[in-house]
Parts: structure tokens; C-alpha cells; sequence
């Protein structure tokens, strides 16, 4: 009944429509993709007749797409989208409420969409942050496999580029831990790209992984990453992940947000690092100065009490390895 009341022929009732549909689907209701047409068909054709060229047109033709994913049959309504939108020249970025709805439709057909949105030109500017969210909120398989796409050779390039900063980096990290958290087998195959990862966007996304994962096996992991011949550095956010590894923040007195630092065991990486500086020359120097910013935390902070001085007493090997310094002019 409300379908055939706000289908009725009539004048500037467009957020009338909208409105109703909305309160339809929030209650639970299931429309399909010819129901919502119906209703909103009217309201879009006028809005491109008028033009788009003020904000307020522009808002109102989002709002009526942004309810199309959420029909119960989602395929048809994102068809829908993208004749609409291949109707006129536009900038993604005009969409960034819809690549929000589209993430929080659960439906695979979105995926497409927002892979067409980001293969365009300057596609992402403006809403990079968005876009990565999208994806990671639809938690449909071909979506985790669009993200993985950055990080897993094995997946060919989808012709989308990101240019990686901190801010998105960390949402990409987050969307792609928070899988691997309730999914063992993704979590795994992360763990093995860290030894296959040799581009610097694939190691410096899974240092980020492995950070925000935060747990021991993860940055044990995470230690793969490490090259010397990629890069004389180790990647940041992995090195901050083994910060809070080795290091506890204790709340220090009654002053929000003051702590202190506790000093924590974490044996099997500091053995696994002392095996790279024994056997491994691709990771030699970097692990050698790991070890060594330990023992610096150890001084700052204090030692575990039952945290054995040597790394891995049973390798044979002296500590610390001055053999190996000079051996190999660390």
C-alpha cells in the first residue's frame, strides 16, 4: 500500500519517496528492485532532466541510489545504479555516500561497481578511506578478494592502484585483521605472504597486518618481512608491533592516559632472530639491530626476571654473536 501511495503521479514530493522507502526497509520490509524503481523512477528521471550542477539535486539522486543495493534481489538494483550513473558524466567522488551504502549492502554485485568506481580516472580521489571500508564491510568473498589483491600475488591486478599513506594503510590493515581474526585459514595464508612479500606496498600493508593483529604469532610471522636487500630498514609498523610486544603499557596513578612501560618476555622471536643473524643472510643485519634495540628496552626498562639472557642458548652460538660481527662486518 505505501509502494502504490508514493508511486502516485505528484510534485517536490521526492524526499517523500526517498523517506518512505527508507522507513519500509529500516522495519524490515523486503522490496524488490521493481518496487523501489517504481517509486523513485520519477524522482531520478526528473533530477537528470533538471541537471545536476547544484548540491541539493545532486544529494537527493544519491540518497535514491543509495536505497537500490538493499532490493531483494541487490543484482538488479546495482544495474540500476549503473545505468543511472552512465547516463551523465560525473566524479566518483560526487558518490561517496553510495560507496558507503554499497559496503553495507552484504551483496556481491556491489563489488563490480565499486571496482568501476576506482578504475576510473582519479577514481578513489577523495575517498580512498571510503572505498577500502566498503569493501572490507561487504565481507562477501570476491570483495576479501579484491582486497587481498594488494598484498597476494597469486591474485591478478584488478587495475586498481592506491596510493598507500598512513591513514589508509592503517584502515586497510584493520578491514583485512579483522577477517583474518575469525578466519584461520586467511590468517594463515597472511603469515606466508610475509616471506613472499617482496614489493615495498606488499610489505609495508602486511607489517601494518601484522601489527594490528598484534599477537605473537602474527609478528613472528611478521619477521619475514624483513630483507636487507629490499630495504635497510625494517618497516615501521612492524617494528612498532614488536614495541608493544616486548613492552607493556601499565596505567601509571589516576591521570588518564599516563602509563609506564613493563618489560615482557617474547622468547620465540627473539630466538627466531637470533637464527637470522646465525643462518640467514638476507635478514642478517636488520634482525642483528632488532636484537640489539631489545637489549636497549632491556636497559631503559628492565629485564623479565625469568627471561634467559641468551636468546637461544642451545644454538651453540655465542652471546652476543661478536664471532658473527666481525665475520660479516655488521
Amino acid at each position: 500500500m505505501v509502494i502504490d501511495v508514493v508511486s502516485l503521479p505528484g510534485q517536490w514530493d521526492g524526499w517523500i519517496r526517498v523517506w518512505s522507502i527508507q522507513a519500509l526497509l529500516s522495519a524490515g520490509a523486503t522490496l524488490t528492485t521493481e518496487q523501489i524503481v517504481r517509486a523513485l523512477n520519477p524522482v531520478i528521471e526528473d533530477l537528470l532532466k533538471q541537471g545536476l550542477y547544484n548540491e541539493q539535486n545532486l544529494f537527493l539522486l544519491t540518497n535514491c541510489l543509495c536505497l537500490l543495493p538493499f532490493a531483494a534481489d541487490p543484482a538488479k538494483g546495482v544495474a540500476r545504479i549503473n545505468e543511472v550513473l552512465s547516463s551523465f558524466q560525473h566524479r566518483p567522488y560526487q558518490f561517496r555516500d553510495l560507496v558507503d551504502a554499497l559496503g553495507n549492502s552484504r551483496a556481491d554485485a556491489a563489488v563490480e561497481l565499486l571496482l568501476g568506481f576506482a578504475r576510473q580516472p582519479n577514481g578513489l580521489q577523495h575517498m580512498e578511506d571510503e572505498w577500502i571500508e566498503a569493501l572490507g564491510s561487504l565481507g562477501t568473498v570476491e570483495a576479501q578478494r579484491a582486497l587481498l589483491s594488494f598484498i597476494d600475488p597469486d591474485i591478478p591486478w584488478l587495475g586498481v592502484s592506491i596510493n598507500f599513506d598512513h591513514g589508509n594503510k592503517g584502515r586497510f590493515a584493520s578491514q583485512v585483521s579483522a577477517r583474518a581474526r575469525d578466519d584461520a585459514t586467511l590468517r594463515q595464508r597472511l603469515f606466508a605472504l610475509c616471506e613472499m612479500a617482496v614489493s615495498p606496498v606488499a610489505r609495508s600493508l602486511l607489517a601494518a597486518i601484522m601489527d594490528d593483529l598484534g599477537t605473537g604469532d602474527a609478528l613472528f610471522a611478521g619477521l619475514g618481512i624483513i630483507n636487507d636487500r629490499l630495504s635497510p630498514t625494517v618497516p615501521y609498523d612492524l617494528f612498532k608491533g614488536l614495541e608493544n610486544l616486548f613492552l607493556e603499557r601499565r596505567p601509571y596513578g589516576d591521570t588518564s592516559g599516563a602509563f609506564v612501560y613493563a618489560p615482557r618476555r617474547a622468547d620465540e622471536i627473539r630466538a627466531k632472530l637470533f637464527a637470522m643473524v646465525v643462518s640467514d643472510p638476507i635478514r642478517r643485519k636488520s634482525a642483528f639491530s632488532l636484537l640489539g634495540q631489545i637489549e636497549v628496552w632491556r636497559l631503559e626498562y628492565g629485564r623479565p626476571d625469568d627471561e634467559p639472557r641468551h636468546p637461544s642458548f642451545d644454538s651453540g652460538q655465542p652471546w652476543p654473536p661478536l664471532v658473527l660481527i666481525k665475520e660479516h662486518a655488521l
